[in-house]
């Protein structure tokens, strides 16, 4: 769009302010918001600065108003890239912010009155800013609510701020002489139009006088209200649809109007076009206008202006191209009857648009009007968007009934099972859907298509070995559709498998068709991308890992509820790996909120699981209690892939209760239960196992495991218990050095840990004493993580684990007979044990137990990075 600045007023008072803003334009920052009250000349300092850059940006000028609020994209829609149509906000923003990133000279994006934007606008407005896939600059109105994703423009720090204050004395003084052409630009505007108006001010001996008072108003409206009280009823009722309307095409007005008219109103600077040509827009002067007659409008004009706009865009062709949308709204608002292809076009740009309400009336309409498969997928995807699982299942069954091509009848059987697995649980009918969809297919990639999306329901129901044999022969077939649909259940079960190499491989060679196919397989990109995230994690490589997680956040700033709590599930994920507790706490309790109401693939239990051992670490021993009680309730029958961690995460609960022997034979059943169907867990069990004081009982099944799993954790585990079980101080050291290299601190603290201890026992002082600094250097990444090594640095003080555990448990407060009967003792044996601690702690009697206990259990005292 071309922009040009109003000669007439001259910008006074302003060059500072404009000279910031082009440079900060200029620059690799996001962008620039300007602030201030209505009228105080953020409108003209934006055009300005547009007009300025405009050599070193292609900029797209964007008018937010009251009228387009509810359409989403209303403002931006000639930037909304719409190949896929889920209805899902997070992919119309994905394609979209592409489309703009990939122009080939850099874009600015500038929004006039962004308090006014509707959500979608504002979620692609942040997320460009925080891509900084364009720069932004947007104008927004004091004392008006922002939408959150405008708001965090400035509060983040994405964007510079400037508050735009009134003119100063001298300026207005200026700005009068320069214009006749201070204080408030727009004020001053409309006084010295009106006064040139009506006589009231005039050119006198070369001297501009004003006669007779100043009918200075007490609120500007009063002012927009004398400038539209000189329209006759035909600009008057012109300047109305606008109003409600805006942007408005000119070729449409035209159709409703003389030229005349609207020529008049564009010389009173009451409308504005931005060109000429069939595609030009025509807009209100300014948003206070629309504000007067908006809210001097009954409903019933409201609803014939509708009428009127949408019987206009039908005469005279408007039913097609970009403004589809909007007239598909005026049309539902006033009942005008659409063409049924009109009906349905606009239903599919709805769904790209992430407006799913609006695309079931449309898409409802135009199946009841027409029954087809193109409105009973539109309606299915809608329905499934608005989380009516129920709805969406019955409407996808007929969407299938009504397919009459192999591709068709697919994507209808995958809506189907979305809502029957993902929404409503019920993954034998989900099941039985896709294999009956595949016995009318004839094309075998679309019957292996089906076919890996059946493997991933058998995977996510906890049927792995069905699963595999199914979707991992798929990853070889010679159909990129085949391999991308096949490489989330069969990626899923490699990795737990411990097949991490192949993985890795995969999808690196899924991303460029996933990009290339999403307009047939729309959540392909996630598949791609959560499935190897997933696996560099299994693998050890955490840096890698952190950055994909990085290029995520920066492409899916304003991703729908679910993939933004998959991604604060995966960085609390490797905030644990890499031992920071606190941080791994957070954003675990981040996912856990955003999957309340968004938790299709069922990971809120993994999350919660994943809290209570972030919990555990911390000493938060009730926290983890707590967290592994709702993971339980949380857990969907549906769902068994994240068994493994839930099982660890009880374990956790019961070492921060000071229940070791209890939480061993949970690990150990863990690893026994997974040996088949998922090493990997097997894998990270036994090696807790091993940090609980058990080397021995788990050094050879770790060599054979480091022998069969790839990436960085299976070797360094086998070496760590075997160090362990001799009380290899120098082994200890260098595990210590491999846990530090893969980012894993709080393991390498612990392996430093008894490496000190080790040292200690060959009485070698002086390595001891390094390897204890070493401690807690590493330690002082961990922010405060209190797990069994890091409490109880001095082993050789002579309690066994046996000792330790009841004596902790009796400085609890539990009585003898609780703690026999918690552990599987007697009485006697319970005491007598209690008796070898006193000797060895030189105290005598229970009570003294606790104050002792807390100074061998102080923790190090690390640092919270």
């Amino acid at each position: 769009m071309s922009l040009e600045a109003d000669a007439t007023w001259a910008l006074v008072g302003r060059r500072e302010e404009l000279d910031l803003v082009f440079g900060w334009l200029r620059s690799a920052d996001a962008g620039v918001v300007l602030a201030g009250a209505g009228g105080v000349g953020k409108t003209r300092l934006a055009v300005e600065a547009c007009v300025m850059v405009g050599e070193d940006l292609s900029v797209e000028w964007c008018v937010a108003t009251r009228a387009a609020a509810s359409i989403p994209f209303g403002p931006l829609a000639h930037l909304v890239v719409a190949d896929r149509a889920t209805g899902v906000l997070t992919d119309t923003l994905r394609e979209t912010v592409a489309a703009i990133a990939a122009r080939p000279h850099r874009t600015l994006v500038a929004v006039d009155d962004a308090h006014l934007l509707d959500e979608a606008s504002a979620a692609l407005v942040h997320r460009l800013a925080v891509s900084r896939s364009a720069a932004v600059l947007v104008t927004v109105r004091d004392g008006e609510p922002v939408p959150d994703p405008v708001l965090s423009l400035w509060k983040d720090g994405l964007c510079g701020y400037v508050e735009l204050q009134p003119l100063s004395q001298d300026e207005t003084t200026e700005l009068v002489t320069a214009a006749l052409g201070g204080g408030n630009a727009l004020f001053l505007r409309e006084v010295l139009r009106a006064g040139r108006e009506d006589g009231a001010l005039a050119l006198t001996r070369g001297v501009w006088r004003w006669r007779g008072p100043i009918g200075a108003p007490r609120r500007l409206a009063d002012l927009v209200h004398a400038r539209l009280g000189w329209l006759d009823p035909a600009q008057r009722e012109l300047l109305a649809l606008v109003a409600f309307a805006e942007p408005v095409p000119l070729e449409l007005l035209r159709s409703l109007a003389d030229d005349a008219v609207l020529a008049g109103l564009g010389r009173r600077g009451l409308v504005a076009a931005d060109g000429t040509d069939g595609s030009a827009l025509v807009r209100l002067g300014h948003p206070l206008y629309g504000e007067v007659l908006r809210a001097e409008a009954s409903t019933l004009e409201a609803v014939a202006v509708a009428r009127r706009l949408a019987e206009a865009a039908l005469a005279t062709g408007f039913i097609s191209g970009p403004h589809l949308r909007r007239v598909a709204a005026w049309a539902l608002e006033a009942g005008v009857e659409l063409p049924l292809e009109a009906v349905l076009a606009a239903a599919r740009e709805a769904l790209a648009a992430a407006d799913p309400s609006r695309a079931e009336r449309l898409a409802r309409l135009a199946l009841d009007r027409r029954p087809s498969f193109a409105a009973a997928l539109a309606l299915a995807r809608a329905l499934e968007a608005l989380q009516r699982h129920e709805e969406a299942d019955a409407v996808s069954a007929e969407a299938i009934d009504l397919a009459t091509r192999d591709e068709e009848r697919a994507v209808a059987a995958m809506s189907r099972v979305q809502a029957l697995h993902y929404g409503l649980g019920r993954v034998g009918e989900a099941e039985a859907v896709l294999r009956d969809v595949a016995t009318v297919i004839s094309d075998p990639a679309w019957r292996d298509v089906l076919a890996g999306h059946r493997a991933m329901t058998l995977a996510f129901a906890g049927h792995t070995e069905e699963a595999a044999a199914i979707a991992v022969p798929l990853l070889e077939s010679p159909d990129e559709r085949v391999r991308l649909r096949a490489l989330s259940p069969a990626a899923s079960l490699l990795t737990l498998g411990g097949t991490t190499d192949r993985v890795l491989t995969a999808s690196a060679a899924c991303v460029e068709p996933a990009l290339r196919l999403r307009g047939e397989l729309p959540a392909a990109p996630f598949w791609v991308a959560s499935t190897r995230l997933l696996a560099l994690l299994v693998a050890g490589e955490l840096a890698e890992a952190n950055s994909l997680l990085d290029l995520i956040d920066r492409v899916d700033a304003a991703a729908d509820a679910e993939s933004r709590g998959f991604v604060h599930l995966a960085r609390g994920r490797l905030a644990l790996f890499e031992g920071r507790v606190v941080t791994a706490a957070t954003h675990l309790r981040e996912a856990v909120a955003l999957l309340d109401d968004a938790n299709t693939a069922g990971r809120q239990s993994w999350g919660l699981c994943l809290l209570a051992e972030a919990l555990a670490c911390m000493g938060d021993a009730g926290g983890a209690q707590r967290a592994v009680e709702e993971a339980d309730r949380a857990a969907r029958p549906t769902t068994h892939l994240y068994d493994g961690d839930a099982a660890r995460a009880r374990a956790w609960a019961l070492v921060a209760a000071g229940l070791m022997s209890d939480a061993r034979d949970v690990l150990f059943t863990v690893a026994e239960a997974n040996k088949a169907r998922a090493p990997v867990y097997e894998l990270f069990a036994l090696h807790d196992a091993v940090r609980l004081g058990t080397p021995s009982e788990t050094a050879q099944d770790l060599a054979e495991l480091a022998e069969r799993i790839d990436g960085r954790w299976a070797p360094v585990f086998a070496a760590h218990a075997k160090a362990a079980r001799r009380d290899d101080a120098s082994a200890l050291d260098a595990v210590a050095v491999h846990f530090e290299q893969i980012g894993a601190y709080l393991l390498a603290a612990e392996a430093a840990a008894e490496a000190a201890a080790a040292h200690r026992h060959a009485g070698r002082t002086g390595s001891a004493t390094l390897a204890a600094a070493r401690t807690a250097t590493l330690a002082a990444h961990c922010e405060g993580a209190m797990t069994p090594v890091l409490r109880h640095p001095q082993p050789d003080l002579g309690l066994t684990d046996r000792e330790r555990e009841i004596a902790v448990l009796a400085a609890r407060g539990w009585s003898s007979p609780q703690i026999a009967a918690r552990l599987v003792l007697s009485v006697r044996t319970v005491d007598n044990h209690l008796q070898r601690v006193y000797a060895k702690l030189g105290i005598n009697r229970r009570n003294d137990l606790s104050s002792r206990l807390t100074l061998l259990e102080e923790p190090l005292a690390p640092q919270v990075e």
